[in-house]
């Protein structure tokens, strides 16, 4: 049994937890019909914006939105790939900031957007200074430049693969276990020059949750079930050194059986493994500040399903309310935050109550929320 950490909220700080939801693009946009045909034969759409819905529903009740995705990676010139985010920014930034609700755009490299490899070969590739400074910053520059007022820069990492760094190729079986030490060093690396060049923005970072440093979870019948590849590369110590990091721990997409059990178990056990003072052995990763994590949950669908098929499995989801109560009363236990995906559940405001209470609401306090507080609250929601 590990050691809960010893943890106090600063004086003079009360004690709002971070609420956040996340979701790709398609969370606040939604594809209308134009009337026209491609040449395919498909209907042609185009995105709109679905207007201050959005924040409407989480006034009040949710600190930030981050927006999964967005960007396209490219080490010297990376843009902004969601048309519809760098037309109607502005509205939602408007929408946004009046509901007191901060955004994060960021980055998720994967074969659908084709810049996966790219980011692959930058970041684990044969290159002793691969000159991550740079890229940060011209990451900042875009986002500036084309998305200003963002609050944070996201990244969901989970199409990453091992290179070997001598070579720039899949390792051989001999080279597999230190090049992964080291594609994991680069890794923490590269998000250390984002949270520098990001300043006082957050840069919430989305990872496999982990119960130790090999396993996502136990599984009911099967035992300690290991860990993916994205997962093991992230260091959560490491990319959480600076202080504007977050690391958000994905725990869904799995099933750690036991049904609703099971679940609560597999949250509990990641929780603690980020937050606790004695790691099982001395090659555990050690504790992460409580301030420094928020537990992603799934709370919606997100597959889409196939005409004529049966609905995808949704391994991990939470399927009632009661499931995302003990989630809340599991977070003030732990000093943690929350996060959902995608979007918002129905019953925001109880949820709201129970992760914190009498807590400021979110936006109207300077040092709120505890994971990654807010500096200046009139700056940062300026009109």
């Amino acid at each position: 049994m590990r050691e809960k950490a010893n943890f106090k909220f600063p004086a003079g700080a009360t004690n709002r937890l971070r609420h956040s939801a996340s979701g790709d693009p398609t969370t606040i946009w939604r594809e209308v019909k134009t009337g026209n045909t491609k040449p395919n034969g498909d209907p042609e759409t185009k995105t709109t914006y679905f207007g201050n819905t959005v924040a409407q529903t989480m006034g009040g009740m949710i600190d930030d939105l981050v927006l999964v995705g967005g960007l396209k990676f490219d080490p010297v010139k990376p843009k902004v790939a969601a048309p519809a985010l760098l037309a109607e920014w502005k509205k939602l930034l408007v929408d946004m900031n009046a509901a007191k609700i901060q955004i994060s755009v960021g980055f998720a490299p994967q074969p659908l957007t084709g810049d996966v490899d790219a980011f692959n070969k930058f970041v684990f590739g044969p290159n002793n200074d691969p000159g991550f400074a740079n890229c940060a910053k011209a990451m900042v520059d875009v986002m500036d430049r084309d998305l200003p007022g963002w609050a944070g820069m996201s990244f969901d990492l989970e199409h990453i693969t091992v290179l070997d760094p001598d070579t720039g190729f899949p390792p051989t079986p001999a080279r597999r276990p230190a090049a992964t030490l080291e594609c994991r060093d680069r890794l923490s690396l590269f998000y250390q020059a984002v949270c520098i060049a990001a300043g006082d923005r957050m840069v919430p970072i989305i990872a496999g949750a982990k119960i130790d440093k090999d396993h996502c979870f136990v599984h009911a019948q099967s035992g300690p079930f290991p860990a993916p590849i994205f997962a093991l590369l992230h260091d959560w110590t490491a990319i959480t050194a600076l202080p504007n990091s977050t690391l958000l721990a994905m725990a869904y997409d799995g099933d750690p059986g036991g049904g609703a059990d099971g679940r609560l178990r597999w949250h509990r056990d990641s929780i603690e493994y980020a937050t606790t003072s004695k790691p099982k052995n001395p090659d555990d990763t050690p504790m992460i500040h409580p301030t420094k994590f928020q537990l992603l949950i799934k709370t919606g669908k997100s597959k889409k399903q196939v005409p004529g098929q049966p609905p995808p499995p949704e391994p991990g989801m939470l399927e009632t309310s009661s499931e995302i109560e003990a989630r809340m009363a599991l977070a003030r236990e732990f000093s943690v935050g929350i996060c959902y995906f995608p979007g918002t559940p129905q019953n925001l405001a109880t949820y709201e109550k129970l992760l914190n209470g009498s807590a400021p609401k979110p936006g109207i306090a300077n040092g709120q929320p505890f994971q990654h507080p807010i500096a200046d609250v009139a700056t940062t929601f300026k009109p």
